[in-house]
């Protein structure tokens, strides 16, 4: 072999070498399996002998699928996610869902063994949702949890907005919390998957501007809606039975109102339930009732305020106002001039009740009113003998036995309205927290005279009861409390607003 021969057949042995070193760089290199939600490497695809084939059994069980075979045929079905695949035996062609593909490769079969090219993954990056496939470092991200959020519809009637999120699992309002940033409402749902499509789907209503979805990480998910001027976040609603997360929006009409509609407009704002004040009874000097084991009123009742504040917060578009929020020492008249300052509503006071009769237990609202019996006056003597711990008790000289009660009478224009809020109060604590109800009462608390807004008080367990006792320290039974109290807000808010607005 002359010495110009020699040269080109080193020449060709050192391509082939180059090419045959690239395939098994780029064609022949096992591919690693990376969780996409928590970005955890989760398994290996390994390559068949080292050239750029898989075999579908392997594909199949790493990536959760489904495999039928038919020898005789020499075909291969896989299911993976909602997908239908199937290979033929030395055929590049594969049908997906259908759809007819062509891989640059055919596949392999040897031993009864199907092997599919490479090439495959890219198509699936395209297809499917919750597959990408990154050829140039080998890697098929997946996601293994399977999505429980899954699309957004909206719904419009009369000047109310609907937005559902439809869920296959059932959500608790623990869940949930919401965020209000400007024209921006961030619904952020723990445990929540999302389904990718639901960023694909087209929501066409002049109420939003904008939807987003996001992955935020495995342990929750958030969805963010851009909403138009004219539209105001009422609340959500968790829909148990038909396994959705339902928003409500009302729609402010602007466009040419006459001057005296706007202060018609005007004056049905200022009945509308946007403020609510609790009261937690007690704090600081006044402990209140105290129970074994230093346990006192004082510190129950914030609890309790601070959870149902959390809860209305985070279900409705409201304003919480605390006459307290740490352990200090408020003035009964002081809470009255909170409440009305801050424009409140809504006024919740709450206390814990005590009784020398130890098998008493469950829990009581009340109204302002005269007491119709001994127990409900003997309630509120000790709620009104807190004024002990005051500097000065002149405030209250003219409110005491029959003056205060005919005075409360005739002050008291929302008395009907905190009746009516008292039984549903009653009666959403009964359901919910489980908890013994001894009635709705009406009685001369001093901390619900003066407030200019339907007011109730509840006594929401008895310090003197061992069964009481262990749900009052329980944080538990706050959290559930909260939950009664707000669903009781937005009950009476729907009566009461459809009434005045």
């Amino acid at each position: 072999m002359d010495k110009a021969n020699k040269i080109s057949m080193k020449r060709l042995l050192i391509v082939i070498i180059f090419f045959v070193g690239l395939q098994s760089v780029f064609f022949g290199q096992d591919l690693s399996i990376t969780d996409k939600l928590t970005g955890k490497a989760i398994n290996v695809l390994k390559a068949d002998n080292g050239d750029s084939h898989f075999s579908a059994i392997e594909v199949a069980e790493k990536l959760q699928g489904e495999i039928e075979k038919n020898e005789s045929g020499k075909t291969v079905q896989l299911k993976l996610n909602a997908h239908t695949i199937q290979f033929s035996a030395y055929s590049p062609f594969v049908i997906i869902d259908n759809s007819v593909f062509q891989m640059p490769t055919e596949t392999k079969y040897r031993f009864g063994t199907l092997s599919i090219p490479r090439y495959f993954f890219t198509l699936l990056d395209h297809i499917d949702d919750f597959t990408e496939f990154d050829p140039k470092v080998n890697e098929l991200v997946i996601q293994q949890e399977k999505p429980n959020l899954l699309s957004l519809t909206t719904e419009q009637r009369d000047d109310s907005l609907y937005v559902h999120l439809e869920t296959n699992r059932r959500f608790s309002r623990k869940d949930i919390q919401f965020k209000k940033d400007g024209q921006w409402l961030y619904l952020t749902i723990k445990n929540g998957i999302l389904d990718p499509k639901i960023n694909k789907q087209k929501i066409e209503s002049d109420a939003l501007f904008e939807t987003a979805a996001t992955q935020l990480d495995e342990k929750q998910a958030r969805v963010s809606l851009q909403l138009a001027s004219n539209t105001e976040f009422n609340r959500y609603i968790v829909n148990t039975e038909d396994s959705n997360i339902s928003l409500l929006f009302t729609l402010n009409r602007t466009v040419n109102i006459p001057s005296f509609l706007s202060s018609l407009n005007e004056e049905r704002e200022k009945w509308r339930i946007d403020t609510i004040v609790l009261d937690p009874g007690h704090g600081g000097r006044d402990p209140g009732a105290v129970g074994p084991g230093s346990l006192y009123e004082k510190n129950i009742t914030l609890s309790m305020a601070k959870s149902i504040k959390s809860e209305l917060e985070s279900r409705l578009n409201i304003n919480v106002v605390l006459t307290r929020d740490e352990n200090t020492f408020v003035p009964i008249k002081r809470r009255t001039e909170i409440a009305n300052k801050a424009g409140g509503k809504l006024f919740i006071s709450i206390h814990v009740d005590a009784n020398p009769v130890t098998w008493l237990r469950g829990h009581t609202v009340y109204f302002l009113g005269p007491a119709k019996t001994e127990d409900a006056r003997k309630v509120a003597q000790f709620e009104n003998s807190v004024i002990k711990f005051e500097e000065t008790q002149n405030h209250y000289d003219d409110l005491s036995n029959a003056s205060f009660i005919l005075a409360a009478n005739a002050q008291n224009s929302y008395n009907k309205e905190s009746q009516n809020f008292a039984a549903i109060v009653d009666k959403e604590i009964t359901k919910t927290c489980q908890s013994k109800s001894i009635g709705v009462r009406q009685a001369g608390f001093y901390v619900l005279y003066g407030t200019s807004m339907p007011n109730i008080l509840i006594e929401t367990g008895f310090m003197t009861n061992s069964y009481d006792r262990r749900k009052l320290k329980s944080k538990t039974y706050h959290e559930k409390l909260a939950e009664a109290v707000c669903e009781s807000v937005i009950k009476f808010k729907e009566i009461y607003e459809s009434m005045t607005l």
